[in-house]
């Protein structure tokens, strides 16, 4: 199939319009995930003084390519407000996070031309799974660097010998986590998501593309805003929500046109498949034909 075919395909399936709906329900829900996470910080660890609270929201900042202080600034209000509003977030988290969620599934197996569903029951669950994934990746993400030097401490304790490796080491392992986590999201969604069998070894290679297309996209993104901060201009106080919820959609149109691409290749994957299998057949019939006319030439007529 060709790209061409493949851009048509996308519209036909309607996977643009998921991809807004993905986004608008993912900026109801990011906000509410954010505060869940930091109400559970507190409740694990005890209460946050104002600073580590700061701390925690650039963090949680840097985590989103686009309108770092403005993410900043309204999770610090959102955090300082946080015992009036707990159960609203929390209520809040868990419609909007499953019906993001939910959407992403359903793109997902639109972008593969499925329309058969699972039972209501299973799909909740796994909506509630994916949003508990994705407060596990945050933690990672916010945790990381305070991981890695704590390792790096200890690396430097047992191994004081190790100078120039462990330095070269510790500087690309952070760098290295967030493609590698970006990878392994395209790899789960890409290989359970869609209501059909299929194999790692055929998705893998779309996860991995997907996954760079996504860092590729970021990176221009983030230098596009960096260099043209203009949206304020036409779109005012609200240019840094519209901002965000760009960056979400094109995030969003990458995942589903990964879905595609795959969908095609799993589909070209399985028919060879059937191809070889049925040559197989036929060639084993065969087989038995000859050895039969053998049989009956060597022990000659009756």
């Amino acid at each position: 199939m060709s790209c061409t075919d493949a851009v048509k395909q996308f519209l036909s399936r309607n996977c643009p319009h998921t991809a807004g709906a993905i986004s608008f329900y993912t900026l109801f829900s990011m906000f509410p995930l954010f505060l869940a996470i930091t109400i559970g910080l507190t409740y694990v660890f005890g209460p946050r003084t104002p600073q580590e609270e700061i701390d925690l929201a650039e963090r949680i900042a840097e985590a989103i390519p686009v309108s770092h202080s403005f993410v900043s600034e309204t999770i610090q209000d959102v955090t300082s407000a946080r015992d009036e509003i707990a159960i609203v977030s929390v209520i809040g988290l868990l419609w909007a996070a499953t019906a993001m969620f939910g959407a992403l599934r359903k793109g997902i197996n639109a972008a593969w031309g499925i329309h058969r569903t699972r039972p209501f029951l299973k799909e909740r669950l796994i909506d509630f799974g994916l949003v508990l994934g994705a407060g596990v990746l945050l933690l990672l993400v916010l945790f990381s660097a305070t991981a890695f030097g704590v390792l790096r401490q200890i690396t430097a304790e047992v191994a004081p010998g190790s100078g120039v490796f462990s330095g070269l080491l510790w500087g690309l392992l952070p760098r290295l986590l967030s493609p590698v986590l970006t990878f392994l999201t395209f790899l789960v969604l890409y290989r359970f998501l869609p209501n059909t069998e299929i194999k790692t070894r055929d998705v893998w290679p779309w996860a991995l593309l997907a996954s760079l297309a996504l860092d590729g996209v970021n990176l221009g993104f983030v230098w596009y805003v960096s260099t043209f901060p203009h949206y304020n201009l036409l779109y005012g106080s609200v240019g840094a929500v519209l901002a965000l919820l760009t960056w979400v959609y094109l995030a969003a149109i990458i995942v589903l046109f990964g879905a595609l691409i795959c969908s095609r290749y799993c589909a070209y994957v399985a028919n060879i498949e059937t191809e070889d299998k049925s040559w197989r057949l036929l060639w084993s019939g065969f087989s038995r034909v000859r050895l039969r006319v053998r049989v009956v030439e060597s022990n000659g007529p009756a």
